[in-house]
């Protein structure tokens, strides 16, 4: 990587506010990939995904396939929390993403609640589009250092 990395102190009083300020550098030269190490830009992003759930209320499996998100590259970090607890790192970001178009091909089939879903009966998988504005998230994530 060619430019410079945003060092955060983890007892310097600050800690959130530079974590929060490197969080946002780096997302920016994320966003736009590194053909060098073969890892793409987020705009657009191309993926495939497969998931399945099981819950109370929800037991369902999901494909995603030839799929393109735009948008995320303009994902905007409004906030940043962490806490240390020995040898664990929590942190959560507060995400505003103004809009994502979403468009690919789906596939899920499965229960929410007493509903049955099966988008492809005839193992047919459907196109899917999607717009989403407007969205804020917070993410939560735990690491262990050992």
């Amino acid at each position: 990587l060619s430019t410079a990395v945003t060092t955060c102190h983890q007892d310097s009083p600050d800690f959130s506010v530079c974590l929060k300020r490197g969080l946002q550098e780096a997302w920016s030269r994320l966003a736009q990939g590194f053909p060098e190490f073969d890892f793409p830009s987020l705009d657009p992003l191309i993926y495939h995904y497969r998931a399945s759930f099981e819950s109370n209320s929800l037991n369902a499996d999901i494909t995603v396939s030839n799929s393109t998100a735009v948008g995320l590259a303009k994902t905007r970090i409004l906030d940043v929390r962490s806490h240390f607890f020995g040898d664990r790192f929590r942190i959560e970001l507060d995400l505003d993403i103004p809009k994502l178009y979403l468009e690919g091909i789906m596939a899920v089939k499965g229960n929410l609640g007493p509903f049955r879903m099966d988008t492809n009966p005839g193992k047919k998988m459907n196109k899917f589009c999607a717009i989403c504005q407007k969205i804020n998230r917070v993410l939560k994530y735990a690491f262990n250092f050992e």
